[in-house]
């Protein structure tokens, strides 16, 4: 057991760099271009050196980890080894440390694993100072974690089984995210298929409009005001949250397309409430909707037994008797709706919604019987969808999981590297992963044969 103050440097001074002519190029890595797993940097760009030098960034070298020290950064893992740098030179954000190996007695790529293991990720957060979302790991605290040291030689062989290991897992973790990611683009072709052309094969008219020139001969096209009793934008305003509040108050976050993440709203007290409720107090069936942000253009509808308001960048529609409010609400999670609207924030690094081109949004309009019968399919197949997506999401999580204990057992000495068969276990947790999804897969089964 040695301590890291023996094995490494951390925070190099920037007077290696002093001689060097400011015109230099060097290459800059904000914390964006730290991984959040074991990868190199990537989104790292190229600065001249006077424009770094003199800063309050922190110089690193060749060779160099970086390792991110404020919450939550620290936590989810962000650091990186860096190679390919401009001149072999690179300034980052003053939110790393800089650690520098003794390539005598310590591998690069070792520790780099030993950063993520799980007893050093519990020693950081311990150590951390600081108050609220500033909190920080030390140069102390890293200085003083105490490892157990192998010889350079089997440190090396730990190195390579874990790139070997850790690049099987996370390729199958990749092929997971691409499932959930192809889950979710078939449901959202569906949903634009079916509030734009129905459920079944019809005779078809023109529709006059882009991206959707045709529409069922039965249908008509008008517009979102004409649909509602209320239109409601939010309070333009940061409401004061409570930690022991009673009352959701909806941001973007807190929406996806057709579900509400009541779970991870923040609140706020009585008194706030009735204050953001001035407008209008949401009803069971409203239409919650994201007009600002990155997130903007996604529609969910108010749950039963719920009382909640609106937060910042959020509106609300209350439906007339012309349209089934879940039909309209899958209408603006619709493909065409989000283009027409996209349109008018072309080139937006924040989009912003204008509530005139949200109240003249084109809804594709059938009679009700038949916007109940979409509206349930959908539902139904956005249930399934999401079952199946939980399932994935679990395996990711287990995987990730898997992959840490893995870790932390190669870097304490847990396994013998060199006769260990952890292959097969990554082997039997990819069948036990298999598994899982097709067992949330059999309610879809059992429907289509029914």
């Amino acid at each position: 057991m040695r301590r890291l103050r023996s094995l490494i440097r951390i925070n190099p001074p920037k007077s290696a760099v002093a001689a060097l002519p400011q015109d230099t190029e060097v290459t800059f890595a904000p914390m964006e271009a730290l991984s959040d797993g074991l990868g190199g940097l990537d989104g790292a760009s190229r600065r001249l050196l006077s424009d770094v030098a003199s800063g309050s960034y922190s110089y690193f070298a060749e060779g160099d980890i970086l390792l991110a020290k404020v919450t939550p950064c620290f936590e989810n893992g962000k650091k990186a080894i860096a190679r390919g740098l401009a001149n072999g030179i690179g300034f980052a954000t003053s939110e790393v440390h800089v650690i520098r190996p003794d390539t005598r007695h310590v591998d690069t790529s070792y520790l780099r694993y030993l950063f993520c293991s799980e007893q050093f990720r519990a020693a950081g957060i311990a150590s951390m100072t600081g108050a609220g979302g500033l909190r920080r790991v030390s140069e102390e605290a890293v200085l003083n974690f105490r490892v157990p040291i192998a010889d350079i030689v089997l440190q090396r062989r730990i190195a390579d089984f874990l790139d070997r290991e850790t690049a099987r897992i996370d390729q199958l973790i990749e092929s997971k995210e691409r499932q959930n990611a192809a889950l979710e683009e078939g449901h959202q072709a569906f949903v634009s298929q079916a509030v734009t052309h129905g459920l079944t094969k019809t005779m078809m008219k023109p529709s006059g409009l882009p991206w959707v020139p045709e529409l069922p001969a039965h249908w008509n096209v008008t517009r979102l005001k004409f649909l509602c009793a209320r239109i409601v934008d939010c309070l333009h305003e940061t409401p004061e949250h409570s930690d022991n509040g009673d009352f959701p108050s909806i941001r973007t976050a807190d929406v996806g397309r057709g579900i509400l993440l009541l779970d991870q709203a923040k609140r706020v007290s009585e008194d706030e409430y009735r204050h953001r409720i001035q407008r209008l107090e949401p009803n069971e069936n409203d239409v919650l909707y994201t007009r600002e942000g990155e997130r903007f253009g996604l529609a969910t509808l108010v749950p039963p037994g719920v009382k909640l308001c609106l937060g910042q960048r959020m509106m609300m529609f209350r439906a007339n008797g012309r349209v089934v409010p879940a039909f309209l609400m899958w209408s603006l999670n619709g493909e065409f709706a989000y283009q027409w609207l996209k349109q008018s924030t072309a080139g937006a690094t924040s989009p912003h919604l204008n509530i005139f081109d949200i109240r003249n949004v084109p809804i594709f309009l059938p009679p009700i019987p038949e916007q109940n019968a979409i509206a349930t399919t959908i539902f139904r197949r956005f249930e399934r969808k999401e079952a199946a997506r939980k399932a994935v999401t679990l395996s990711i999580d287990r995987l990730r999981e898997y992959r840490a204990a893995l870790i932390t057992a190669a870097v304490t000495g847990q396994i013998d590297v060199i006769t260990s068969r952890k292959r097969s276990d990554t082997d039997r947790q990819l069948n036990a992963i298999d598994t899982q999804i097709a067992a949330a897969a059999q309610p879809e089964r059992r429907e289509k044969r029914a």
